[in-house]
């Protein structure tokens, strides 16, 4: 598990975004890509974080 204080700044700005995606779906992409962050950074196991940051560059392509 990645340290607070990243986490707290993931949160934060997947809130704000959240927002922005309620406005226009333009920022989906954004959305998804910070919650897969998110979820890998609170994941207990490395092979489960791995997994998810495997996904999260999929995303991306």
């Amino acid at each position: 598990m990645r340290n607070a204080a990243y986490i707290a700044r993931l949160e934060a700005a997947l809130e704000k975004v959240a927002i922005l995606v309620a406005q226009d779906l333009v920022y989906a992409p954004i959305f998804e890509r910070l919650d897969a962050e998110l979820q890998a950074a609170t994941m207990p196991s490395k092979v489960d974080a791995a997994r998810a940051l495997i996904q999260i560059s999929r995303l991306a392509s």
